[in-house]
């Protein structure tokens, strides 16, 4: 009896190992897939990585050309070698080599661009990361930074400067009897126009620039009928058409010589 009993429980646990066995199938797939899935998980870990040295440079790049073009007009010149030490400065010297760039230090690639009479620098800087997780093909990263900047030369006066100068020698043209100064020559102002007015209205009368008129004292000695004569832009009223004060002569003076004078509404 007992051994039956013992039979039927070795014959039991016989059958529960028979049905708790694993597939070999299952096995094998599941020997391939881990690995892979584990170095997919490695590589878009390391892509992460990628990114993050790209913007690493990227900062480094920014404060690097900033002080270079800062100083540009001191040293003369922006080259490559200055750009490529500041890099590194801000960057760290073991940088490169702690985050798998190729060659290292030396495998960070920068070129400078810039023409002789410009003050725009581009600046291309490029280097290789090396992807110890190839197995999707991706054995190095290659990439390039491209910057265009201008380099600060200084305070720019010479528009200023030229402007004053201009101002300084500018020359300006005038009339004796006349309260207005002109910038061209051709101004229709300048050319002689008598008019004829009644003695009676002259005191109301105004110029074109709004002034009132005066006696002639050339013509005041020999008196006035019941006509005078004045001009647009004159300040004397006259007795005779003939007066030589309404004989215009217009002089080229510098503008710092008008005095009191106003600027001619058509040309000033």
């Amino acid at each position: 009896m007992v051994i039956k009993n013992c039979v039927k429980e070795v014959s039991n646990m016989a059958i529960y190992k028979i049905n708790n066995k694993i597939p070999a199938a299952a096995t094998v797939e599941a020997s391939l897939v881990i690995p892979l899935y584990l170095y997919a998980v490695l590589t878009l870990i390391y892509i992460l990585q990628f990114i993050n040295v790209r913007c690493d440079i990227d900062e480094a790049a920014y404060y690097a050309l900033k002080y270079q073009t800062g100083i540009v007009h001191l040293s003369g010149a922006v080259t490559s070698a200055s750009i490529y030490g500041s890099l590194l400065n801000h960057l760290g010297y073991n940088y490169a080599s702690s985050h798998n760039i190729i060659g290292g230090n030396a495998g960070i690639i920068v070129l400078v661009d810039r023409s002789s009479d410009s003050s725009i620098l581009n600046v291309d800087i490029t280097y290789h990361i090396k992807n110890p997780f190839d197995i999707f093909g991706i054995g190095i990263l290659t990439q390039k930074h491209t910057y265009t900047i201008e380099a600060w030369l200084g305070e720019d006066k010479s528009r200023e400067w030229k402007k004053d100068c201009d101002t300084e020698n500018e020359k300006v043209y005038i009339t004796e009897n006349s309260d207005v100064f002109h910038r061209k020559r051709q101004c229709s102002s300048l050319s002689v126009t008598i008019m004829e007015i009644s003695i009676d209205k002259v005191e109301n009368a105004r110029n074109e620039n709004g002034g009132k008129y005066y006696e002639c004292s050339s013509c005041k000695k020999q008196g006035y009928g019941k006509i005078v004569y004045i001009t647009p832009f004159g300040r004397e009223y006259h007795g005779r058409n003939n007066c030589f004060a309404l004989k215009r002569t217009v002089l080229q003076v510098p503008i710092d010589s008008v005095n009191d004078r106003r600027a001619c509404l058509l040309c000033g």
